[in-house]
C-alpha cells in the first residue's frame, strides 16, 4: 500500500496473521478442488450409505468399526437432496459388515449422480482439516514462537498426506485433527489446570473419540501422561488435580455415548459375540470347536460403551489381525511387516519434512543437554517443550499398536495421528530464545520451501504422493498400494483423458474401485482376465495375442491384487490374483494421475 508516496508499515503480528489466513484459505480451496475432480474412493460409498442410515433410522450398525461423527457431518448436506437409497441388504447382524453392499446399492440407485453427492459430502468435511491446521499453529506457537507456529500450519496446509485424505469423507484426517486437538487441550490443562481448561479438554476428548476408534487409547494414555507429568514436575505451584482429570475423562466418555444416543449402554457383556483374538483372549473362554463365550465372571457386567461401538472395535481388530495378503516394495505376503507403517511414513512424507523434524529434534536434545545453550530460554518454555514430549506418547502408542499387527498391512493412513506431531516438531528450529537463530531460520525456511515444492509438484494427485526418497510419485507403485497410491480416485480423470484423446473409441479397462466406470460415461471393454492357475506359457500366449487398442489398468490390479471389477453391462466379476499383472511386461504409454497406467498395444505380427 503506497498512500502519499510512502510505504505503510504493517505490524509483524498482522503480517503473520495474514500468512496464516492465506494458508488456510489456499488449503480449503485445494481440498475443494481435489474433492470435485476425483471419483469416489473404495470406502466412500459405504461411508455415505452409513451416514444416511444414521440420520434416517437413528441406528449406528453400518460402518460400526469407526464412530459416526464424520459420517453425520458428511451426509448432513445430502438430507436436503433427493438422494436415492436402497436398503435391501441393510442388516444389523453384529457378525456382518454390510456397509459395502449397501454402498454398492447406493451407487446403482443414483448412477452418475453419485459423483455430485460424494463431492457435496466431501466439502462438508473440509472444516475438520482446518481445525488441524489451527491446532498445529497454536501448539507450535506456544512452544517455539509465532514463526514456528506458521511453519507447522503451512506444512499441514500443503502436506500431500492431508491434501490427499482431507478431500475425502473417510475419517482419517478428521481423526488426526480432532485427536491432535484433544492432546493439545489436555496439554494446555496440564500447564493451566483450571476448570475452564479442563472443560475444553473434556470436550476435545469427546470429539476425538467420536471421530476415530483409534483414539480409545486416550482413555488410558491421558491418565498415564498426567501421572508422568506430576512425577517429572513435582514442584509446581499449581498442579493438575485428579478430580479434574476424572472430569475430563468422564466428559469425553459422555460425549461419545451421547452421540450414539446411549444405545446399547448397560447391556450384558456376555451378549457381545467377540471374534478377534485380542478380545477372545482377554474376555472369553472356549465353548466348543471354534466357539467362544465370555467368562462367566464377566458375562453379567454392564457394557460401559455403546454396543455398536464395542462390536466395531472387535471387528476392526479382527481385520488387523488378518491374515490378509499385503504388499510392500514389490513383495506380497500373507503376513506383513512390523516396519510397514514406519516405512510408509518415510516414503509418504516429503523428505524435507523428515529432515526438518529430525534437525529440530536434535537441536532440542542439544538444548536440554547443555545448560549454557538453554540459559537464554525461560523455564516456562523449557517445561512446555518437555511436557510436549510426554504428549508425544499418544501418537507413539498408535504407531506401536498398529505396527504390532501384521495381519493387514494395507493403509499407512492408519497411523496418520503421527503426522501432525511431525509438523509441530518441524517448527522447533524457529525458536528465537536460543543461540543461532539466524542460520536455523534460514535452514528451516529452505526445507519448508523444498517440502512445498515437492507436494505441489504432485497436486492434485496428492493421494498418490511419494517422496524423493524412492524417486518420487512416478515410482510409488513399486513400494505401496491401495489407499497409499490407488484407491479408485482417478476414474473421472480417465474419462477426461478418453474424451480428449479418444472421443469416439472404446478402451480396455481394469479398474480398481466400487463405482462402475459406465456411470462416469467411460466407453470400455474388459481386457483378458486370467485365472491364477493359468500356466506361465499360456499367460505368455495371451500377452502376445492382445488386440490392438488402448488398455487402462489400475496400479493395484497391475501389482497382482485380486478384486471384484465391473463389466460394462453392470455385472460384478470377481477376478483372481495376478489377473492383469501380465501388463507388467509392457512399458506404460501414458498415465492418469499415478494410479492408472495406459498402454497402447499395436497390431502384433
Amino acid at each position: 500500500m503506497l498512500p502519499c508516496g510512502r510505504w505503510v508499515h504493517v505490524p509483524a503480528a498482522r503480517y503473520r496473521q495474514f500468512v496464516l489466513i492465506l494458508a488456510l484459505t489456499i488449503h480449503a480451496g485445494m481440498l475443494g478442488y481435489s474433492a470435485a475432480i476425483h471419483s469416489p474412493v473404495i470406502d466412500e460409498p459405504a461411508h455415505l450409505a452409513a451416514g444416511i442410515s444414521h440420520w434416517r433410522f437413528g441406528d449406528f450398525s453400518l460402518y460400526r468399526v469407526n464412530p459416526p461423527l464424520v459420517r453425520l457431518v458428511a451426509t448432513a448436506p445430502l438430507l436436503a437432496t433427493e438422494v436415492r437409497t436402497d436398503w435391501d441388504q441393510y442388516s444389523r447382524d453384529p457378525t456382518r459388515r454390510d456397509e459395502f453392499l449397501v454402498g454398492d446399492d447406493l451407487i446403482v440407485a443414483n448412477g452418475a449422480r453419485i459423483f455430485r453427492l460424494v463431492t457435496m459430502a466431501r466439502w462438508a468435511c473440509i472444516p475438520f482439516s482446518l481445525v488441524g491446521a489451527v491446532v498445529c499453529y497454536r501448539w507450535a506457537k506456544l512452544l517455539f514462537g509465532t514463526e514456528g507456529g506458521l511453519v507447522s500450519a503451512v506444512l499441514w496446509c500443503l502436506s500431500p498426506t492431508i491434501l490427499g485424505h482431507g478431500s475425502l469423507i473417510t475419517p482419517d484426517v478428521a481423526g488426526a485433527a480432532l485427536g491432535l486437538a484433544a492432546c493439545y487441550a489436555f496439554f494446555v490443562w496440564l500447564h493451566f489446570p483450571r476448570w475452564r481448561s479442563a472443560l475444553v479438554a473434556g470436550l476435545a476428548l469427546g470429539a476425538a473419540e467420536a471421530s476415530k476408534s483409534t483414539w480409545i487409547i486416550l482413555f488410558a494414555a491421558l491418565p498415564v501422561v498426567w501421572l508422568l507429568y506430576r512425577l517429572v514436575f513435582p514442584q509446581l505451584s499449581r498442579s493438575p488435580t485428579i478430580k479434574q482429570l476424572l472430569c475430563i475423562v468422564a466428559l469425553g466418555w459422555g460425549l461419545l455415548v451421547s452421540l450414539y444416543g446411549w444405545q446399547g449402554m448397560g447391556v450384558r457383556l456376555g451378549s457381545i459375540p467377540f471374534h478377534s483374538n485380542l478380545f477372545r483372549q482377554a474376555l472369553c473362554e472356549p465353548a466348543g470347536v471354534e466357539k467362544w463365550r465370555v467368562h462367566a465372571t464377566l458375562a453379567a457386567l454392564p457394557l460401559p460403551l455403546p454396543r455398536d461401538y464395542v462390536i466395531g472395535l472387535d471387528q476392526q481388530y479382527k481385520d488387523l489381525e488378518g491374515p490378509n495378503r499385503s504388499f510392500l516394495r514389490g513383495e506380497w505376503r500373507i503376513r506383513g511387516w512390523h516396519y510397514y507403517y514406519a516405512y510408509g511414513l518415510a516414503v509418504k512424507e516429503p523428505l524435507a519434512v523428515l529432515a526438518l523434524a529430525a534437525a529440530s529434534l536434535l537441536w532440542w536434545i542439544a538444548l536440554f543437554g547443555r545448560a549454557r545453550m538453554r540459559r537464554p530460554m525461560s523455564k516456562r518454555r523449557v517445561s512446555l517443550a518437555a511436557s510436549s514430549g510426554l504428549m508425544a506418547l499418544c501418537p507413539t502408542a498408535v504407531l506401536i499398536i498398529a505396527s504390532a499387527n501384521t495381519g493387514m498391512n494395507h493403509h499407512v493412513r492408519y497411523v496418520m495421528p503421527v503426522v501432525p506431531f511431525l509438523y509441530i516438531l518441524a517448527g522447533g528450529l524457529m525458536t528465537r530464545s536460543s543461540p543461532g537463530h539466524g542460520w536455523r531460520r534460514t535452514l528451516s525456511s529452505g526445507l519448508v520451501a523444498c517440502a512445498l515444492i515437492s507436494s505441489l509438484a504432485t497436486f492434485p494427485h496428492s493421494l498418490s504422493y511419494f517422496s524423493e526418497l524412492v524417486g518420487g510419485s512416478r515410482n510409488g507403485f513399486q513400494h505401496l498400494n491401495n489407499s497409499n497410491i490407488d484407491w479408485g480416485q482417478d476414474l473421472l480423470l480417465l474419462r477426461e483423458w478418453q474424451r480428449n484423446r479418444l472421443p469416439h473409441e472404446s478402451i480396455y479397462l481394469a479398474y480398481f474401485g466400487r463405482v462402475n466406470p459406465a456411470h462416469a460415461g467411460i466407453d470400455y471393454q474388459l481386457p483378458p482376465l486370467l485365472p491364477a492357475s493359468l500356466p506361465a506359457a499360456e499367460r505368455a500366449k495371451v500377452t502376445r495375442a492382445l488386440k490392438p487398442g488402448w488398455y487402462a489398468v489400475s496400479v493395484t490390479l497391475l501389482q497382482g491384487r485380486g478384486y471384484t471389477i465391473h463389466a460394462p453391462d453392470g455385472q460384478s466379476l470377481p477376478v483372481d490374483e495376478n489377473a492383469v499383472s501380465y501388463f507388467q511386461e509392457f512399458v506404460p504409454t501414458d498415465r492418469v494421475g499415478y494410479s492408472i497406467f495406459l498402454y497402447k498395444i499395436e497390431q502384433q505380427e
